[in-house]
């Protein structure tokens, strides 16, 4: 329709090509300026070519009109035809379909895995690569009992590209199959090939008819030496030093003995080159089983419902430990099935129970629900069964809707006791607090009452046990009597924003402190409040005035803590050591960041990143740290190894990402 509409203006009103392509997209994106400008062009041009002026404006009234619909209209009919054009080749050829799509999208390692396991449920076998049989794409190979196989394309292994595919290819065109490994160096110039993508090749399992994979490894280079010195020799016209008629010649000889290399360390080759596993499968030998009791594997979990409770199985991949608050102990695991990857998040009272049961490469049976606050799929875990056997009997999970809610007020607060205190975060949380910070749980989804209070177990955990910054979660519980007022239709789950930080607010818990000097904490506060009146004219970031208080380091923090794979959380002392000691005149603050969520976590990410950029740009001895509400609870993110400095020009570009009244600094004097 947009091209039509082009040719007509210029035929009708005598536009140019770029003047029509103006129109069309002045048309398409509804831009009403342009769209009048056009207008009054269009209508003089048509009426200098004998077109009356009412009929011209009609013919632009009726296509302005028409591009209300007919645009999408076109998009629609195009995109209808073509599923419908696809689910009919799938349907009825299933094979030729899938390869195609396959080699389409060979360089797309998520893909292919996908399109795999979806041959092999609709049973078409998916062949590994082989140098006597496979081409560049993926292929139809047609096998003696008449039944049709997909082989993976020589294409598809990473590091192997056009170039060492084309010479493999062209020499056994030219000669046949390859015999033996000896009949490959002689007839392929591995010069061409390169040692890498031999050696990916290899792995793979491309040359595994020619011998064991750990022994072709383990001769690579004289391999790759005998091709090259057979090649050289005949660009350079020698024959034999034994004479042709000997027979006698350089070969290969594959060690008898070499380092045994375990299926499942093949395995991870493949999975590693090509994106999944083509020669065998670890679940191969219990997915009889899991095909009868699993409800979902990894590509259908996008389609589950929040809190929706499933059944995945897969091997576990590796797993990483993290401590709560409460010094408790759980673990963030990925799980692998045939299709691709799941993050599992196991609660403390879950992981005391399989933490010594837990390990990578082995096969498990998981129930969980699906984490409701999380973009991608993530699965809050109930059990882990480690014993597939054991399991084929369980009975399939009900639908969301025929599970039992939770009755509000059936369970009584508890106060947590100083031999319990673990347990005050994640077990002794009534009920009716949860519900006047978050509203009520069956309306909300939070079915299981461990995953909603051990939300703060998680929240922003780190990637890896050596991230520099730590987590903290401020003590403030008050809540103001207006929260049910203030911003409305906005994270009602989140407190409301306390009137420039009262003394309650006051972060007691964080690792910076300020010392017990109050004369000069006044005397800091003045001069950065000079400072910020000469740099900054407009409204001056609201400071707040250390209280004064005895701060002491405790003699149980003093000491040297050993460090071990599983410990407690330790307490850290309330005051860290400044990278260079600060002079008399100098003051050292603290600068703080309020961030709440918008509700779209990939804005708030990239928000959060680019005020973390702009902060480390300014080096300096100031410390900064973000004050993190959501879910109804209060986190401060500080960054101990990284500094800032504070200046007009740090808060001019800060007022970009955040507000006047979200922005907090305050002096600070290290002990």
């Amino acid at each position: 329709y947009q091209e039509q509409l082009m040719f007509a203006v210029m035929n009708l009103a005598g536009y140019t090509a770029p003047e029509a392509d103006d129109l069309r997209k002045a048309v398409a994106k509804k831009q009403k300026e342009k769209l009048l400008k056009h207008r009054e062009k269009f209508i003089q041009g048509a009426t200098q070519r004998g077109i009356p002026r009412e009929t011209a404006s009609a013919i632009f009234d009726e296509w302005e009109e028409f591009a209300r619909y007919g645009f999408n209209k076109a998009h629609a009919a195009d995109y209808g035809k073509l599923a419908v054009q696809t689910a009919y080749l799938k349907a009825h050829y299933p094979v030729e379909y899938m390869t195609a799509l396959l080699s389409v999208n060979q360089n797309d390692t998520d893909k292919v895995a996908l399109y795999v396991a979806d041959c092999r449920r609709m049973g078409i076998d998916v062949a590994p690569p082989d140098i006597n049989a496979s081409g560049y794409d993926f292929t139809i190979e047609d096998l003696p009992d008449g039944k049709a196989i997909i082989r993976f394309g020589l294409g598809a292994v990473k590091n192997v590209g056009h170039g060492p595919v084309d010479v493999i290819l062209n020499a056994r065109q030219n000669g046949g199959a390859f015999k033996d490994i000896n009949d490959f160096a002689h007839r392929v110039d591995l010069r061409q090939v390169g040692k890498r993508a031999l050696e990916c090749l290899i792995r793979v399992g491309a040359l595994d008819q020619f011998g064991s994979r750990p022994a072709l490894l383990a001769t690579l280079d004289r391999i790759i030496s005998i091709s090259a010195a057979h090649f050289r020799a005949l660009e350079m016209g020698q024959m034999s030093l034994f004479g042709p008629g000997t027979g006698l010649h350089d070969s290969i000889s594959l060690p008898k003995r070499v380092a045994e290399v375990s299926v499942r360390e093949q395995l991870g080759w493949e999975k590693e080159l090509i994106g999944l596993y083509v020669s065998d499968h670890p679940l191969s030998p219990v997915m009889n089983i899991l095909n009868e009791i699993v409800t979902h594997f990894s590509g259908q979990l996008a389609e589950a419902n929040p809190n929706e409770k499933v059944r995945v199985a897969g091997i576990i991949k590796h797993y990483r430990l993290h401590h709560t608050k409460a010094g408790k102990s759980m673990a963030f695991a990925t799980l692998e099935d045939l299709q691709s990857e799941i993050e599992l998040v196991i609660f403390p009272r879950l992981w005391s129970q399989v933490a010594d049961q837990i390990e990578t490469d082995k096969v498990a049976l998981v129930e969980g629900r699906i984490d409701p606050g999380s973009s991608e799929a993530k699965l809050l875990v109930d059990s882990i069964t480690f014993d597939i056997q054991d399991a084929a009997g369980l009975k399939d999970i009900p639908p969301i809707s025929n599970i039992p809610l939770p009755k509000i007020g059936s369970v009584e607060p508890v106060e947590p006791t100083p031999d319990d205190s673990d347990n005050a975060v994640e077990d002794n949380i009534s009920v009716e607090e949860v519900s006047e910070e978050t509203g009520d749980p069956a309306q909300e989804g939070f079915l299981n009452p461990e995953h909603q209070l051990a939300d703060d177990a998680y929240f922003m955990a780190p990637e890896r046990e050596e991230d520099l910054f730590t987590l903290k979660q401020t003590e403030g519980k008050e809540r103001a009597d207006n929260t049910n007022s203030w911003n409305e239709g906005n994270d009602r789950d989140t407190p409301p924003e306390p009137e420039l930080f009262p003394p309650d607010w006051e972060l007691a818990n964080a690792v910076v402190a300020a010392v017990a000097d109050p004369l000069r904490a006044m005397e800091l506060a003045e001069e950065s409040q000079a400072v910020e009146t000469q740099g900054k004219p407009e409204k001056p970031v609201q400071e707040r005035k250390s209280r004064p208080e005895n701060v002491a380091p405790r003699p149980d923090m003093a000491e040297a803590l050993p460090i071990s794979g599983l410990v407690e959380e330790t307490i850290l002392p309330p005051y860290i050591v400044p990278p260079t000691p600060a002079t008399p005149d100098q003051a050292v603050h603290m600068i703080t960041i309020i961030l709440r969520p918008t509700g779209d976590k990939v804005r708030d990410n990239l928000r959060i990143r680019q005020i973390y950029g702009t902060l480390i740009t300014f080096p300096g001895d100031d410390r900064f740290a973000f004050q993190v509400f959501e879910h109804g609870r209060g986190y401060l993110i500080e960054f101990p190894n990284f500094t800032t400095r504070l200046c007009p020009d740090l808060l001019n570009r800060l007022k970009a990402f955040v507000p006047p009244d979200q922005l907090r600094i305050e002096p600070i004097t290290f002990l």
